[in-house]
């Protein structure tokens, strides 16, 4: 469009930089408009489904969702158990530690009361011969991890299915968010 009267045209590009000054100073300056900020509201669902078979030492077990999946440990997180270690028969008693924990030549090297960050109980004072290992008062045979089965005992783990719902709300905006469609 060409404005052929001076004036008209003045008037045309002071509301326009009226409008532009107006959402420059009062919009984004003065209110910080362009900062609103609101709290989220959201929730996070997770389920696992999936059945295990082990077969170890001739004992077959089958392992479902309360057996396979633990509380969390952290925030928002949960684990999944792929794998085991077997101490047949353990008891509450004492017991020498396992080789090359708690070293020992005689009872004065394992003080008694004492722990080790590395070890499996309290040691009680004594030097097992045997072994040249401290004794300690923990479940007994002690769990000896040298070993971790390989491949993995619940190898179906990677067959289990994993369902997550997430959803978000921002109530100022009027914003909702989900990863699920519609009716799901």
């Amino acid at each position: 469009v060409l404005v052929r009267n001076r004036r008209v045209g003045v008037v045309c590009r002071l509301i326009q930089l009226g409008v532009l000054a107006y959402i420059i100073g009062w919009v984004f300056i003065y209110e910080k408009g362009y900062q609103s900020t609101d709290t989220a509201v959201s929730s996070v669902f997770t389920k696992m489904k999936g059945v295990g078979y082990t077969n170890v030492s001739g004992r077959e077990t089958v392992w479902d969702v309360a057996d396979y999946v633990f509380p969390s440990q952290g925030d928002a997180s949960f684990v999944v158990m792929t794998n085991f270690i077997i101490t047949e028969g353990q008891k509450m008693g004492t017991c020498p530690e396992l080789p090359g924990k708690h070293t020992c030549s005689s009872n004065a090297d394992c003080k008694g009361g004492s722990f080790k960050r590395t070890g499996h109980g309290q040691m009680t004072g004594v030097c097992v011969n045997a072994t040249k290992t401290c004794e300690v008062l923990t479940w007994c045979p002690v769990e000896d991890d040298t070993y971790i089965p390989d491949p993995p005992l619940l190898i179906s783990a990677e067959n289990y299915t994993l369902f997550i719902k997430n959803s978000v709300n921002f109530p100022l905006f009027g914003v909702k968010r989900s990863n699920l469609v519609e009716g799901v």
